[in-house]
C-alpha cells in the first residue's frame, strides 16, 4: 500500500496540469473573437507525474468551453492514467479600450488509473477534481505580428481520490487552492505558445507545476 499512497499524492498534484491551458486571451490563449476554435496541446511536469493533453476549445466574445483527453505517467509505476477534462466560463472585458479580460472559471477533471497490482491484489484508483475561480489575461503589441500575454489564474481547488482493492473502496478528499501565472507568446493573433508555473496551496503534495503547451486557433469564416 505504500505505492497507492504515493501514487495517491501525486494525483493531488497532478490537479493543476492542466489548468493553464484552459481558456483564451484570459489564459494566454488568441482570443476566439478572432479565431473560434481552438485545437491545443499541453505537456506539464511535477514532482512524481507527467501528463500530456490534448483539447478542443470554442466559444466567442461573451463564453467559452473546452475539452480535452489525456495521459498521465507516474515515475514510481509502470502503469498510466487516463484524464477526461472540461473547462467552461465567461469573458468580461475592461472598460475602455483596454484589451485586459477578466473570467470567471468552471474546471472539472476525472482520471482513470493507475491500476496497482500487488500481492494483495489490483489497486484501481480513479480522481476527480473540481476547480472554480477567475483568470486575467491582457494582450500587450509588440509588433503587428506578435504580442505577449500575461495572464494569471487563481482558483479554490477540491479534489477527491477513491481507491478501490478487493471489493473494498477507500477515499481521501482535499479542499484548497491553485495559483496560475504566464506569460505567453502570441503570434498573427491565432498560433501561441504558453508557458506556464501552477502552485498548489494548502494541499499534502505541494510541489509546483510547469507546463509548456501551443495552440492554434482557426478564425471564422
Amino acid at each position: 500500500m505504500i505505492r497507492v499512497a504515493h501514487i495517491t499524492s501525486a494525483l493531488a498534484a497532478v490537479t493543476a496540469l492542466t489548468s493553464a491551458a484552459a481558456a483564451q486571451v484570459c489564459i494566454g490563449r488568441p482570443s476566439l473573437t478572432v479565431a473560434p476554435v481552438h485545437l491545443g496541446v499541453a505537456a506539464g511536469f511535477t514532482d512524481g507525474a507527467k501528463r500530456v493533453d490534448g483539447d478542443l476549445g470554442f466559444g466567442n466574445a461573451a463564453a467559452f468551453g473546452r475539452v480535452g483527453l489525456g495521459l498521465i505517467d507516474y515515475d514510481n509505476t509502470d502503469e498510466n492514467a487516463t484524464a477526461i477534462s472540461a473547462r467552461g466560463g465567461l469573458t468580461y472585458k475592461a472598460a475602455g479600450r483596454s484589451t485586459v479580460t477578466v473570467c470567471p472559471m468552471l474546471e472539472l477533471d476525472y482520471g482513470l488509473g493507475p491500476n496497482l497490482r500487488s500481492s494483495a491484489g489490483t489497486a484501481k484508483i480513479t480522481q476527480l477534481s473540481v476547480a472554480g475561480g477567475f483568470a486575467v489575461g491582457g494582450v500587450v503589441d509588440v509588433n503587428p505580428g506578435f504580442a505577449v500575454v500575461p495572464n494569471a489564474f487563481a482558483a479554490i481547488v477540491h479534489s477527491s481520490v477513491r481507491t478501490k482493492l478487493r471489493g473494498e473502496t477507500d477515499s481521501n478528499s482535499e479542499t484548497g487552492g491553485s495559483i496560475v501565472g504566464g506569460l505567453s507568446l502570441l503570434f498573427n493573433r491565432v498560433f501561441a505558445i504558453v508557458p506556464s508555473l501552477a502552485i498548489p496551496v494548502g494541499f499534502d503534495a505541494s510541489d509546483p507545476t510547469f507546463s509548456l503547451g501551443v495552440v492554434i486557433g482557426f478564425r471564422g469564416r
